[in-house]
């Protein structure tokens, strides 16, 4: 799994390695960022005040950070950092790309990668489309081996994508941005059609509304439009729309219906 981490926009130094860190990975080349000297540092440090592209340098504002985590034992689940990257975020999803393939091979070829601790199943990211977009990139390329592990599970399931890595490797996203989306669409004032039904945020709050824990207050607390990064509500929501099966159908017609 990949996500970006907001940084302090600073330099640091290691001491083990002897160098300057927090300079973004886009630009770092620019400059030696070995300490030498005190001159290594004064270049860094006119590198990044320069306008000259050809040896601008800036800090890390966003650190990638690669971790890896086991879906096979569901009483350990500590997911192990393995990357951590300074960016200033332009860098485009066909670079992300190029890098995090070298993650995935190096983890399949190290004797305390796949040797040690099991292949990586999936590829993870969160709806960023920088990510999203790289993690196609990696994961779209060939279509999964019937006769795999995998493919014996997932070729009987009409309609799935069955792209994977060069290595079987799937992609996924975090659940969040699906619960998350949905009830943004739900919350949405133009509403969404059903077959024939228009359903708009008030026949969804008039429904919740008859839920024996629920008013219409409550109701449209749920639906609040500005709560968009609100996880749990949108959990909370999409739970008191499936008790609305156990409600008794309504004597009205087209309310019924929707």
């Amino acid at each position: 799994m990949f996500d970006g981490i907001a940084l302090e926009t600073r330099c640091c130094y290691c001491p083990e390695q002897d160098k300057i860190l927090s300079l973004c990975r886009e630009h770092s080349n620019n400059i030696n960022n070995q300490v030498d000297n005190v001159k290594c540092v004064e270049k860094i440090h006119s590198a990044l005040a320069s306008d000259d592209s050809a040896t601008k340098v800036c800090f890390g504002s966003d650190a990638t950070v690669v971790a890896v985590a086991q879906y096979s034992d569901d009483k350990y689940y500590l997911p192990i950092p393995l990357v951590a990257s300074p960016s200033d975020k332009i860098e485009k999803a066909d670079d992300l790309a190029r890098w995090m393939r070298i993650v995935l091979d190096v983890w399949k070829s190290h004797k305390f990668g796949e040797k040690t601790n099991g292949p990586i199943w999936s590829l993870a990211s969160d709806g960023d489309s920088t990510y999203r977009a790289a993690k196609f990139k990696i994961c779209m390329e060939k279509i999964i081996e019937t006769n795999s592990y995998v493919g014996k599970v997932l070729k009987s399931l009409l309609g799935l994508n069955q792209f994977t890595s060069v290595n079987g490797v799937t992609l996924t996203g975090y659940p969040k941005h699906i619960f998350k989306r949905f009830a943004t669409l739900l919350r949405s004032l133009a509403g969404f059609m059903i077959n024939e039904d228009e359903i708009k945020p008030s026949d969804i709050a008039a429904h919740l509304a008859m839920l024996p824990d629920m008013d219409v207050k409550s109701a449209w607390q749920l639906l609040d439009p500005a709560d968009k990064q609100n996880v749990p509500k949108a959990v909370t929501l999409l739970q008191s729309l499936l008790q609305l099966k156990d409600l008794p159908p309504l004597e009205h017609p087209a309310k019924n219906q929707k």
